[in-house]
């Protein structure tokens, strides 16, 4: 989906199997409103050093959001759910 809260579930679903509790949500959607804005300056700043983005984007996401998303991602990669098992 292009909205955050659609990315937000499918990149839980996709890394943990689940959706975000509705404070995970949250947390998410707080990054992605940090993150964009960041990823907005850098892409504007330095066209050569193009921060990581997907390699399929929807056609109409925005470059600056993917970015972001990639961030968020890595973000839920690297978290103690995803390295250990309960």
């Amino acid at each position: 989906g292009l909205t955050p809260d659609a990315q937000i579930d499918r990149a839980f679903k996709l890394t943990y199997g689940r959706s975000p509790s509705a404070e995970e949500q949250k947390i998410a959607a707080d990054f992605l409103a940090h993150q964009i804005p960041i990823m907005t300056q850098r892409l504007a700043a330095d066209a050569k050093a193009k921060p990581p983005m997907p390699a399929n984007m929807p056609t109409g996401m925005d470059p600056a959001g993917a970015a972001a998303l990639v961030d968020l991602s890595q973000m839920l990669l690297d978290s103690n759910e995803f390295l250990y098992i309960n």
